[in-house]
């Protein structure tokens, strides 16, 4: 089973006068990267949140926000009084600049711009308090890590869901390298035969007196040089290693994945250099540019 590192969730509940909203949204990485975004209220909780969501996201660039909204009436709230007198402050600075540059205001003017900066400053953040204790209650947090899970499994299958477009993706690139692999078979025996006429003419051009034994020699060490046997079977195991990875039940397996493909990659550049056909290497040019698009979505994978 493939699992992207791309992936979104979300999840919500009501408690009390409360309403809070867990979203998780992830992208690649190369570990975890975790950010986290926290209501006041749960900051003591931080440490333990990271933990929790690491063990389950695994790995990727997660951004991870908990919302809370507040339900009740102005009845189950305190005022924050010093907050409240600091925002009507910076209102009426804000005023006095605004009379400078467009005159003075008329009484009626200067009333109703007075009631619009209160409004505002009961808007602003921070200016009710909760008529409860400090810190967060456990029944509350109880409730807070369940939502959390219940959003990570959303998160979870919407990362299987890509992890399934991925997997059939690789699955058809390996699969075309392969039917490439077999194509080189047919030009092989062509190949030899034209690099052993080709040699030969050349000796011929040049009028040369050779030793024909060891003429022969020489050419099947150099024959030997640009065997090919070797990198077909190595390149033939390690797709076979690729495609028999995508179906194991480990949960993480991109780095493998690309550690693999790498191996794939060194092996058609092996080919490629011995070559020595423009047919070969037409399907070695074939074979890279289905390799790179395995390469780049190996990045998305946890």
């Amino acid at each position: 089973m493939l699992y992207s590192m791309t992936g979104f969730g979300k999840s919500e509940f009501s408690y009390e006068n409360k309403k809070i909203s867990i979203e998780v949204r992830s992208l690649n990485s190369k570990s975890m990267d975790l950010n986290l975004r926290l209501p006041s209220l749960f900051r003591d909780k931080e440490i333990e949140l990271r933990k929790f969501i690491s063990q389950i996201a695994q790995r990727g660039k997660v951004d991870f926000s908990i919302y809370l909204e507040q339900t009740a009436d102005e009845k189950s709230k305190l005022l924050n009084e010093e907050k409240l007198a600091s925002y009507l402050n910076e209102f009426e600075k804000a005023s006095r600049i605004s009379k400078s540059l467009s005159g003075k205001l008329s009484k009626e003017n200067k009333f109703t711009l007075q009631a619009k900066f209160f409004e505002w400053a009961l808007k602003m953040p921070d200016i009710y308090q909760e008529k409860t204790k400090e810190g967060v209650e456990d029944a509350l947090w109880e409730k807070v890590l369940l939502g959390v899970e219940d959003c990570l499994k959303d998160h979870s299958r919407f990362r299987k869901a890509e992890g399934k477009v991925l997997e059939k993706e690789f699955t058809q690139s390996i699969e075309k390298i392969q039917a490439l692999l077999k194509k080189v078979e047919g030009f092989e025996a062509q190949r030899i035969e034209s690099i052993k006429t080709r040699i030969s003419q050349q000796i011929e051009n040049l009028s040369l007196e050779v030793d024909q034994n060891r003429f022969e020699q020489e050419l099947i060490y150099y024959l030997e040089k640009l065997d090919i046997t070797e990198e077909k079977s190595r390149l033939s195991m390690h797709l076979s290693y690729f495609l028999e990875e995508l179906n194991t039940k480990e949960s993480q397996k991109g780095k493998k994945l690309g550690f693999i493909s790498q191996e794939i990659g060194r092996e058609i550049n092996t080919l490629g250099s011995k070559a020595n056909q423009s047919d070969l290497q037409k399907i070695v040019v074939e074979m890279k540019d289905e390799l790179e698009k395995i390469k780049e979505q190996v990045l998305n994978v946890l």
